[in-house]
């Protein structure tokens, strides 16, 4: 295995465990177990497991910013750009379990590195700041109704977007996940 794969698949496979577990309920030895490698390799790549949870926090910052790139330059009023930001939201919520990278985190945040803790901070606050352009949008074309700044409302709807991911895994269905978001952009529309 080529040293470029070896870091994709361990990246992919702590990812997929943090989804499912979070942070603190994985170890190297559960990625050298999946990927096939010793963890004296994943050491090699990622000193730390700090080191390798800030890469995925960036690595799944970078994947989401591309995406929320692409919605916006589709063009599409502000409430079609909430539903796919729903959309791709919806996508990391799963049948076995997984969720968003930065909820998962999220819920571990009391005890994460601060490494972890900053980037997973950043990368919320990259979404949130997506948001609110989105609502600024919504509120200029008239698309959009809410009482608060774009900013409070960009920060309130990534909230509830985050919690109706718990709250999905929960009720044990992801389709509880599309039915509360969707509903979030439904109750904003004009």
């Amino acid at each position: 295995m080529e040293e470029k794969d070896t870091v994709q698949n361990i990246l992919d496979s702590a990812q997929a465990l943090v989804q499912r577990r979070g942070y603190n309920a994985f170890s190297y030895k559960d990625v050298s177990l999946e990927v096939g490698v010793r963890g004296a390799s994943i050491h090699y790549h990622f000193p730390t497991k700090a080191d390798l949870g800030v890469a995925l926090v960036r690595r799944y910052r970078n994947y989401v910013e591309v995406q929320l790139k692409r919605i916006r330059e589709q063009g599409g009023d502000a409430p079609e750009q909430l539903r796919q930001f729903v959309k791709l939201y919806q996508s990391v919520v799963t049948e076995d379990g997984r969720l968003c990278l930065n909820c998962m985190l999220a819920a571990d945040f009391p005890t994460l590195p601060e490494s972890v803790a900053a980037e997973v901070r950043y990368s919320l606050e990259c979404n949130a700041v997506w948001l609110e352009r989105v609502f600024a949008q919504g509120s200029a074309e008239g698309t959009l109704q809410f009482r608060r700044s774009a900013s409070e409302e960009a920060h309130a709807f990534l909230a509830g977007i985050e919690g109706g991911m718990l709250l999905a895994r929960a009720y044990g269905t992801p389709r509880a996940f599309e039915t509360l978001a969707l509903g979030a952009v439904m109750a904003l529309e004009v």
